[in-house]
């Protein structure tokens, strides 16, 4: 679904730090997705250089699409299981506010929250944009009181990437929002315009939680950044349909070039592995790093799902995201190595390992050279086994391996085992 909200709601602001004109105006464009949709996928890309937001959803064949998140050097920025971006600010610089949360997608969940440069280094979800502030967290407006009490402050004596400044301002804005019905909100916000004012931090806020009442919703890049692309929009030539304002004029095409962007696809379902269905008389073949890595984009809502392996797979060069690691721990599968050979697999985070919380099974399955390195528990095969499992035959073998060792857990074990601690914790970003 497709929203567009346009207002003026006639509030005279006199006060020349916080819009233009005495008569605050709005123009607002809200791209609802279903994340449960078989129809529809996101893509998160990082370009190789600057580049426009039409330009890149044409290239990705996207039906849809946002800006991204601000400046490499201040963010965290993970694409299909490799860091772009670690966030290279030492801390305390000026713009380090600006990774104080951060939007995770794995082909299938989208987490928003709270997070810190080291934890989002730790998270298993292969694609992580981080962005600030965070306005809604868990139904809180915290996005209202991000900057603090301003009292006696005039916000534009403050440099332009002050914090207080940056959000306390009226700009454009871009913003991403999460459901407890599991639909995504991509949002843009216009401003620096006589029609289109911008809103604060506060502002959006608060218009996001009075409209569509999400339970997470977290900023990111705006100003002239700001930009949302739908395919066949008729709106403009390239198919923006927002003000974006990089060229200081009201109309659809002061596209600003940036580095990342978060898109929509029609889902490609039936494209992700060599043949089948997933189902036990027509499994998915794996014979690619592509085929697995694509497992996280398969749709587990039904029950069991079941792979096949018809050639060795070498994984080198791949930060793999556990399978299953987002609560409720609910991507059933049956893993069949079919006598073949996963070389070079590299995990870390929270149950750092294959499959991460193994619901299922996994037979005739070899893994050699394999690095783990986990924050909360991990194995090569699994950090976690014992949920929801059918069988308990899981025969696997291991050569080569190399350990790590991080708190007082051994994280890379010899022999799978059902650990007797404690249930997998929920939460990504702490």
């Amino acid at each position: 679904c497709f929203f567009f909200f346009q207002a003026e709601d006639g509030i005279r602001d006199r006060s020349p730090s916080r819009g233009l004109g005495d008569v605050y105006k709005r123009q607002v464009n809200v791209l609802e997705i279903d994340l449960s949709s078989p129809d529809y996928e996101l893509e998160f890309v990082s370009a190789p250089q600057l580049d426009s937001l039409s330009s890149v959803a044409l290239k990705h064949d996207a039906v849809a699409g946002i800006n991204g998140t601000y400046e490499l050097e201040a963010s965290f920025v993970k694409v299909n299981g490799s860091i772009i971006s670690p966030i290279t600010l030492p801390e305390g610089h000026l713009r380090y506010w600006k990774h104080e949360g951060a939007i995770a997608y794995d082909g299938y969940k989208v987490e928003i929250g709270y997070g810190t440069k080291e934890s989002y280094s730790y998270n298993s979800m292969p694609n992580i944009f981080s962005g600030a502030p965070v306005l809604i967290d868990d139904y809180q407006p915290v996005g209202e009181t991000f900057i603090g009490d301003i009292t006696g402050i005039n916000l534009n004596s403050l440099d332009g990437e002050d914090y207080r400044r940056h959000q306390g301002v009226r700009h454009p804005r871009t913003a991403v929002a999460l459901t407890e019905q599991n639909k995504l909100l991509l949002v843009t916000v216009d401003g620096r315009a006589d029609l289109a004012a911008g809103m604060t931090a506060k502002e959006l806020t608060s218009f996001i939680n009075q409209y569509f009442k999400p339970q997470h919703a977290l900023n990111v890049d705006g100003g002239g950044s700001t930009t949302m692309y739908i395919r066949d929009s008729n709106l403009s030539a390239t198919d923006v349909v927002n003000y974006p304002c990089d060229n200081k004029k009201f109309d659809h095409y002061g596209q600003r070039s940036v580095r990342t962007f978060i898109l929509v696809k029609k889902h490609s379902n039936g494209q992700l592995f060599d043949s089948g269905d997933g189902s036990e008389d027509n499994p998915y073949i794996i014979k690619t790093a592509r085929h697995m890595q694509d497992m996280h984009k398969v749709n587990y809502s039904k029950g069991m799902v079941y792979f096949r392996m018809e050639a060795d797979v070498n994984m080198s060069g791949i930060d793999w995201q556990a399978l299953n690691v987002s609560e409720p721990y609910d991507r059933l599968v049956h893993f069949d190595g079919n006598g073949h050979v996963i070389k070079g697999l590299k995990s870390q985070g929270n149950y750092a390992s294959l499959f991460g919380v193994l619901c299922g099974v996994c037979k005739n399955l070899g893994i050699v050279d394999a690095d783990i390195v986990a924050q909360n528990g991990g194995g090569i095969l699994a950090g976690y086994v014992g949920i929801k499992i059918p069988t308990s035959d899981v025969p696997v073998s291991y050569t080569h391996l190399r350990a790590h060792e991080t708190d007082s857990y051994i994280v890379c074990r010899l022999l799978l085992e059902k650990k007797k601690k404690k249930k997998p914790e929920t939460g990504y970003w702490k």
